[in-house]
C-alpha cells in the first residue's frame, strides 16, 4: 500500500459537506492522484480501508467509497480476507 503515490503527483480537495479540519487539527480531504482515482478508493477497492461516517453526518462520496467497499469485501480482498466480517 506504500506506493499508492509514489513518484504521482496529488491534489487534496475538501468536501464541502464536512469541517476543513477535525479536532485535533488534521486536515480533512480526498487524495487525488493525478490521472488516477482518489486513494481512498484504491484503498477501499483493495481491501485495505473501511467506510466510516462520524457522528451520522455522511460526507459527499460516501456511496462511492461503500461501493467499492462492497465489492472487495464480496471479493474477500486484503483485510477482507484475512479478518472476515469483523474488519
Amino acid at each position: 500500500m506504500k506506493n499508492l503515490a509514489a513518484g504521482r503527483r496529488v491534489k487534496l480537495v475538501t468536501d464541502p459537506t464536512q469541517d476543513r479540519r477535525d479536532r485535533y487539527g488534521r486536515l480533512l480531504a480526498y487524495v487525488r492522484v493525478i490521472r488516477g482515482p482518489s486513494l481512498q478508493v484504491s484503498m477501499l477497492r483493495k481491501g485495505w480501508a473501511k467506510v466510516y461516517v462520524y457522528g451520522g453526518n455522511p460526507f459527499e462520496r460516501v456511496d462511492q467509497f461503500r461501493r467499492a467497499e462492497d465489492s472487495a469485501r464480496a471479493a474477500k480482498r486484503g483485510a477482507w480476507s484475512l479478518c472476515g466480517p469483523g474488519f
